[in-house]
């Protein structure tokens, strides 16, 4: 079974970073900081020849469940909505070499600026820790919209009082899913960790070999600090997973409660 595309958007806070600390924490309202970054085709690019245009900043790893999920929807939603406005993106591999991101490029077929940050340097001057992270940026380069997490409605209003409606794009991000799965990672992204239970449990009922919920399952549980019933729905994961990518998800879920054992 091919992981359901959205899958991705759950590993939430349970992969967001131990790292080290900076006072820095950017907000909407402040400005932009200055910097150079160079792109997967080698181009150095400058906050400062962006001014005069929205730019929309991303930071992501590859590592990152919830960034890889997030990515395929920046580039249909986003860049192919607005490339041909007065905008700009920068999406930066925070601890990434050039050379570590670009295959992530090819892969998703990505056409928009897919950039690099090996020493952190760039992601310091925003932020202490937690990826994803988005920052949209207006013509005089103060931040008007800041969040951790995908959130695509509230990004979409951003983009869209500076540039105007959004063009058609090959997906709607505003609009409401009916996809129980969908809901349920929604849940989790919201930290409505009870209602994600309740849903997921609802779809084991129709499907209990569904091992995309079981792993959803117990991230629910792990992040409401249920611990045997995160590891029995990541060990049961395990078990159902034909998809290496989720099993592997569910083996860092497991190795995360028990991290003496891994």
């Amino acid at each position: 079974m091919k992981i359901h595309p959205l899958l991705w958007t759950l590993a939430i806070v349970l992969f967001l970073n131990n790292q080290p600390a900076s006072a820095v924490d950017l907000k909407t309202g402040d400005q932009v900081p200055e910097f150079t970054v160079k792109n997967t085709e080698n181009q150095s690019i400058s906050m400062s020849s962006l001014r005069g245009q929205t730019v929309l900043i991303n930071f992501f790893a590859t590592w990152c469940a919830p960034c890889r999920a997030e990515l395929p929807h920046l580039e249909t939603d986003i860049w192919q909505r607005f490339k041909n406005r007065p905008f700009s993106m920068l999406v930066i591999g925070r601890e990434h070499k050039l050379d570590e991101v670009a295959p992530l490029k090819n892969s998703y077929k990505l056409s928009m600026n897919v950039c690099a940050d090996p020493d952190r340097q760039i992601y310091a001057k925003f932020a202490e820790k937690g990826i994803p992270r988005n920052y949209v940026i207006d013509k005089n380069g103060k931040i008007i919209f800041a969040s951790t997490g995908y959130s695509p409605e509230a990004m979409l209003k951003a983009l869209e009082q500076e540039l105007g409606p959004a063009g058609n794009g090959s997906s709607a991000s505003g609009e409401k899913s009916s996809n129980p799965l969908q809901i349920a990672i929604g849940e989790i992204s919201s930290a409505n960790y009870s209602a994600a239970i309740n849903k997921l449990n609802e779809i084991l009922k129709k499907d209990g070999s569904n091992a995309e919920a079981h792993y959803l399952l117990g991230v629910s549980y792990a992040s409401s600090k249920q611990f045997a019933s995160a590891e029995s729905e990541y060990q049961t994961a395990i078990k159902l997973a034909n998809d290496p990518k989720l099993k592997q998800l569910a083996e860092l879920g497991l190795a995360k409660l028990h991290p003496g054992k891994h």
